[in-house]
């Protein structure tokens, strides 16, 4: 038995003893279930994109310390390559 009077808190409540209430639990279990999946889509493409983008770090963090290293020995050989013609300058201007 049902109260409706102005005094009752509670009478808008569905509860979930008459097929109008099981009904209305069910869509919003549906409809938290559909909200779920989405999401869970949503969270496997973010993680997608995050394997890939760290993927890309990983290979630009390796071929910047290639880079460094060629520019390194680029520069060294540079050195002794000044430092050579020096010598052979020195020497020429000697004799």
């Amino acid at each position: 038995m049902e109260v409706h009077d102005d005094t009752d808190l509670y009478g808008d409540l569905i509860t979930g003893h008459t097929e109008e209430g099981q009904g209305h639990f069910r869509a919003e279990a549906e409809e938290l279930r559909s909200k779920l999946q989405t999401k869970e889509e949503d969270m496997q493409k973010l993680q997608a994109e995050l394997d890939k983008a760290l993927a890309e770090t990983a290979r630009l963090s390796k071929e910047r310390e290639t880079l460094v290293r060629n520019i390194s020995c680029l520069f060294k050989t540079a050195q002794m390559e000044i430092q050579r013609k020096d010598a052979e300058l020195k020497q020429l201007r000697e004799r």
